[in-house]
């Protein structure tokens, strides 16, 4: 056999080993991600949070919004989201504990 020959096989085996490879990792990764899909495991509870977006005023004391503001800001801070789902996270969860049945 021609060294040529050898060498172009070689490469070819190398090649199809390393396809090969590179094919269970990709199935390995998509049946991983398969499994994340739609299971908001580990995710914290803003994340979870589901709706219309929607804007409103309030009107309160002075105490009263700069509570809210300091938990929207504990939120905001603990878990690193944006404002507005540290605001709708705050205001879902006192809605929660006050027992209020949302009308679905």
């Amino acid at each position: 056999m021609h060294y040529v020959e050898l060498e172009k096989r070689k490469k070819v085996q190398k090649e199809s080993s390393a396809d090969a490879e590179l094919q269970q990792e990709n199935a390995r990764l998509k049946a991983e991600l398969e499994a994340l899909k739609g299971a908001n495991q580990g995710l914290p509870q803003w994340h979870k949070i589901t709706g219309t977006p929607a804007k409103g005023t309030i009107y309160s004391t002075k105490e009263a919004i700069d509570l809210y503001n300091r938990a929207v800001d504990w939120v905001e801070n603990e878990y690193c989201c944006k404002r507005c789902y540290a605001s709708a996270f705050v205001l879902e969860e006192a809605i929660k504990r006050l027992g209020i049945e949302t009308a679905e």
